[in-house]
């Protein structure tokens, strides 16, 4: 779903949008290379989207930063304060 959401986003604004996916809860574990979700990351980037992944959901699920999968962004003040901090600069929050 997420990629499709990536997908329609670029399709429906442009390749100028600002994409910007802040991964955090139990999702983190599919963007580190114990995953097989490689694929999909990839076809994010090639749409030009930032993957961000939070530090602290890394952290609660005993994973360490250097098992991030290559693309992605380290946040280290979080998720939530990641999202907060976007939204203060005027994007809009999307879950899906």
């Amino acid at each position: 779903m997420l990629v499709n959401n990536v997908k329609n986003l670029r399709d429906k604004l442009g390749k100028q949008a600002d994409i910007v996916v802040v991964v955090n809860g139990p999702a983190v574990s599919r963007f580190t290379n114990l995953a097989t979700s490689r694929s999909q990351l990839d076809e994010m980037l090639e749409l030009n989207a930032n993957i961000s992944i939070c530090s602290f959901a890394l952290k609660n699920r005993s994973l360490l930063k250097v098992n991030l999968l290559e693309g992605t962004t380290y946040l280290e003040d979080g998720g939530v304060t990641k999202i907060v901090k976007l939204q203060q600069a005027g994007y809009a929050y999307i879950k899906p």
